[in-house]
């Protein structure tokens, strides 16, 4: 075994520290390893030492300019900090130094998603898969371009795609779950994203498992509320005929009683703006509160 290989054991084992002793390690008898300093970079992201990560990978591409895992890390820091054009530009050169690279067209397509331009994106993606046709990141990107660009039934089939190659992927059972609400769907799109959460607790969907549950309850309530409106006024009929009620005085109760249940139809509509609105508002508000950044379109 190698003494690079042992840094990259303890980077899966999550053994950072260890990691970057061992990197250091290397570089203090060989400084120009790049495969070392590219580890110790990656390190160093890893444990949010943004700017001394950014200098190792400077110091690797001094060293050879061309080499992609350098530049694909860069590329992650910048994609990181949000600034999408500086991101573009490190992943485009690691495609174009590597043309098999398909790690730098994903991470190109997502940039293209955060930045609004979905055909953009869905166009990388689309490149991946036809060189990787079971690709499933590049499935799900592709299913958050169709559905930001309102095209939902092409989006539900290449999540399904995705899910059915790998069951375990949460990102794709919850882009199934916000395609099934696009589509009306609250029964289908609450036990996707409840898979999801299943899958892993603590993912950006939970928020969004609110919100459907919370729609669902609605939905029942609306079912009850007119049921419930049907019933006042068939009863009211019949006590209107057993109490012998002259015309008029029905029509005047009956009316009454009409408005009354249209009240209550209106009150639990399920297009009333509110109603949309507060669903809609409580996704993005959790989703902002938690930091995390995802591009799906919610209206």
């Amino acid at each position: 075994m190698t003494v690079i290989s042992q840094v990259r054991i303890h980077i899966n084992l999550d053994e950072l520290d260890e990691a970057l002793q061992a990197a250091d390690q290397i570089l203090l008898h060989d400084p120009k390893n790049k495969e070392a300093i590219e580890a110790k970079a990656f390190i160093l992201f890893r444990l949010g030492r943004i700017d001394e990560a950014i200098h190792e990978y400077n110091r690797c591409l001094a060293i050879d300019q061309s080499y992609v895992p350098a530049l694909n890390g860069l590329g992650l820091i910048y994609q990181y900090q949000k600034k999408w054009f500086e991101a573009l530009k490190y992943f485009d050169s690691a495609y174009n130094f590597d043309k098999k690279n398909m790690i730098s067209l994903n991470n190109s397509g997502d940039c293209y998603l955060k930045i609004g331009k979905y055909k953009k994106g869905n166009e990388f993606f689309n490149k991946v898969l036809a060189d990787e046709p079971r690709n499933t990141y590049a499935m799900v990107g592709k299913g958050k371009a169709l559905n930001n660009l309102g095209l939902y039934d092409e989006a539900l089939t290449i999540f399904n795609e995705a899910t059915s190659i790998e069951p375990e992927n949460h990102v794709a059972w919850g882009g199934k779950a916000i395609v099934s609400l696009h589509l009306d769907n609250s029964k289908e799109a609450f036990t996707f994203i409840s898979k999801s959460c299943s899958i892993h607790k603590d993912n950006m969907f939970k928020y969004a498992q609110e919100a459907i549950r919370y729609r669902n309850r609605l939905h029942k309530l609306i079912i009850t509320a007119k049921i419930s409106s049907i019933l006042i006024l068939f009863i009211f009929f019949l006590t209107s005929i057993f109490l012998k009620l002259d015309f008029s005085s029905f029509i005047v109760i009956n009316g009454f009683i009409a408005v009354l249940a249209l009240s209550i139809n209106i009150l639990f509509d399920p297009h009333f703006t509110r109603w949309e609105n507060f669903e809609k508002n409580l996704f993005i508000h959790k989703l902002e509160r938690e930091g995390i950044s995802f591009p799906f379109k919610i209206n």
